[in-house]
């Protein structure tokens, strides 16, 4: 292992272990949201007031109410009567895609800005490709295989912000590679955990880097995430591009064909500029660029 890039894993698993490292936190309205959903009790009106609190929030969720990820929905202008038409599960979901979208604005970060742009971009492709499967499939829902997609290289983003302080590593694609595989997971699985994420999405961001995982019954969202990295690393030099389809047990799992891989690509690509749009704005949703690059350093 190069010797720069062991000293900056050292510094990392020290600082997580003393609680030094910063990592990424959500808005406190997130989680009281989270909690009033709980409750089934809990009426339209008392989430929509809550919700109301923050008005860059509720814009933003209109937005993507309204947008075309939910086909059949009537466009409305009035926060209550999204809530009460999404149902109180969806909402939990979007308000929470919505909150870690945020956290992946790069302007306070000009050394890592590359990097978070190029996590930003291969993030939400993964994330709408996530959600065109699991509505293919039937059994797992949307709204979640988009937020899999979206946090499943979560832990990357505080690792590429400490790495700021080594420039010679941020410099250096392969050192950049070599540092996140070695930490984001664990660093990843500390966030999920202070957010308090169900199990599922814990596993997606613990496991989805293990190309041999198999499923115990039918795909779940590992599965898709999986897939659809693969899908993403498709023509980089990342080395998921070079493993036989087959040979990745998620693809069998979640029953997608190599022969059709070009028409989902094309379908979920012109999906993702949307998708970057309703989450925006960040300075990463802005940058112009192809989802899947030539490079990858995740």
């Amino acid at each position: 292992m190069d010797a720069l890039v062991q000293s900056v894993i050292l510094g990392i698993r020290s600082d997580l272990a003393a609680g030094r490292l910063v990592l990424p936190s959500l808005p406190e309205i997130t989680f009281q949201v989270a909690r009033l959903l709980d409750d089934p009790s809990s009426s339209g009106e008392a989430i929509a007031a809550l919700v109301g609190k923050d008005p860059a929030l509720s814009a933003r969720f209109l937005r993507l109410a309204n947008s075309a990820y939910f086909p059949g929905m009537r466009p409305v202008a009035d926060l209550r009567r999204a809530i009460v038409r999404l149902g109180h599960k969806v909402i939990k979901h979007l308000i929470t895609t919505l909150a870690v979208s945020k956290l992946y604005d790069v302007r306070a970060h000009p050394a890592a800005r590359p990097h978070l742009v190029e996590l930003w971009q291969q993030s939400t492709m993964v994330a709408s490709l996530s959600e065109v499967m699991a509505r293919r499939l039937g059994h797992l829902e949307a709204e979640v295989a988009m937020l899999a997609g979206l946090v499943h290289r979560i832990g990357a983003l505080p690792v590429i912000v400490r790495a700021e302080r080594t420039p010679e590593v941020l410099a250096d694609r392969a050192r950049v590679r070599e540092l996140l595989g070695q930490v984001q997971r664990e660093v990843g699985a500390a966030v999920v955990a202070q957010w308090r994420f169900p199990p599922e999405l814990v596993a997606v961001v613990v496991e989805h880097e293990d190309a041999t995982r198999e499923s115990p019954g039918l795909a779940d969202y590992v599965d898709l995430v999986q897939v659809a990295s693969l899908l993403t690393y498709r023509g980089t030099d990342h080395p998921w591009a070079s493993l036989p389809w087959a040979s990745v047990p998620a693809t069998l799992a979640v029953g997608l064909e190599e022969n059709e891989v070009e028409s989902l690509l094309g379908y979920a690509g012109a999906r993702v500029g949307e998708l970057r749009r309703l989450l925006g704005p960040q300075s990463a949703a802005s940058v112009a660029g192809s989802p899947v690059r030539r490079q990858a350093a995740g």
